[in-house]
């Protein structure tokens, strides 16, 4: 590792994802449970996250595609289910990253008022 200016440098290719034990196991929402889909997904959007998002080479990239996909088989959901929501948050990332519009930056100012029947009941015409 080289020092610059207090900072270590290390190069892309020596980065590796760590994973802790409990990441292999069975700790996934099964697809035969009874949560809401959203909350079913939610680990799997995270870990296609940090697979997109963390620099990697093209074969650990593959390595840790085929270990999500791994997951999500030993968990009954099906593989093209993790396919998809990789090409769809690709496509969101290609999507922002491409576009030419300005990024609406929202100064909205907001209070919050205690409740008091006679001034707060006609607020709510305004909003």
């Amino acid at each position: 590792m080289q020092s610059r200016a207090g900072q270590n440098c290390v190069p892309k290719n020596l980065l590796a994802q760590y994973s802790k034990h409990s990441f292999l196991c069975h700790v996934y929402i099964p697809n035969d449970s009874h949560h809401p889909f959203q909350h079913k997904m939610t680990s799997f959007k995270f870990l296609i996250h940090r697979l997109l998002n963390f620099p990697l080479s093209k074969e650990r990239f593959e390595y840790e595609k085929q270990l999500i996909k791994n997951i999500a088989k030993s968990n009954s959901y099906s593989v093209h289910l993790i396919d998809k929501l990789i090409r769809k948050h690709t496509f969101k990332r290609t999507l922002y990253n491409s576009t030419t519009f300005c990024r609406d930056t929202d100064n909205s100012k907001f209070a919050s008022l205690p409740y008091e029947p006679k001034f707060t009941r006609g607020l709510d015409k305004f909003f």
